[in-house]
């Protein structure tokens, strides 16, 4: 059994913990009820509820990039765009998309709009986290660059996404227009 100093109480890393016992080599379904398959220690289970979800998203395996570019996007993120960006074909990318479902890291939050969410935070900042600087900004560049030819309509809504995606893709000339933009709208709505 786990440990409370193990988990420190906290139900997401004691959930994710018996996830990774589960999926693991530790045990073994029998139908009606999970038996160790042999004696095992707390050894194999990472210390940090950032470890545990590192681990799970190291396993992901090619889904891993996907989850990736969904953290870039955001906590909730739109599919349709999430495909553009990810550049792999409709067919590889829903299979991809279904994965991350299966393994519990997002979630659809709108299925007829194509909306999705990670299912915690954490999971998608340790995704966000997971990528190096340099592949960070060329995947906020990406967003920028769909976003501004095939989301128009949208942006002008909310300009602070478009200035977000270029400030985190070290392109200050773009995205300081746009928060200027953002600062008056937000005032003129307040």
């Amino acid at each position: 059994s786990l440990r409370a100093h193990t988990t420190d109480g906290n139900p997401l890393f004691v959930e994710e913990s018996l996830k990774m016992i589960l999926h693991s080599d530790m045990v073994r379904d029998t139908g009606t009820r999970y038996e160790a398959v042999e004696q095992f220690t707390e050894q194999g289970i990472p210390h940090t509820l950032q470890g545990s979800l590192m681990a799970r998203l190291d396993n992901l395996g090619e889904c891993k990039q996907l989850a990736q570019l969904a953290a870039i996007a955001g906590r909730r993120f739109d599919a349709d765009l999430l495909l553009k960006v990810s550049r792999l074909q409709k067919d590889v990318f829903d299979l991809q998309l279904r994965q991350l479902i299966e393994a519990d890291l997002i979630l659809p939050v709108d299925p007829d709009n194509q909306e999705y969410q990670f299912r915690h935070a954490l999971l998608q900042d340790i995704a966000y986290q997971s990528l190096l600087r340099s592949k960070r900004r060329e995947f906020h560049q990406r967003f920028a660059e769909i976003l501004e030819s095939d989301y128009a309509e949208r942006i002008s809504q909310r300009p602070e996404v478009l200035a977000r995606h270029y400030a985190e893709a070290a392109s200050p000339e773009k995205a300081i227009p746009l928060w200027h933009q953002a600062r008056e709208m937000a005032i003129r709505r307040s």
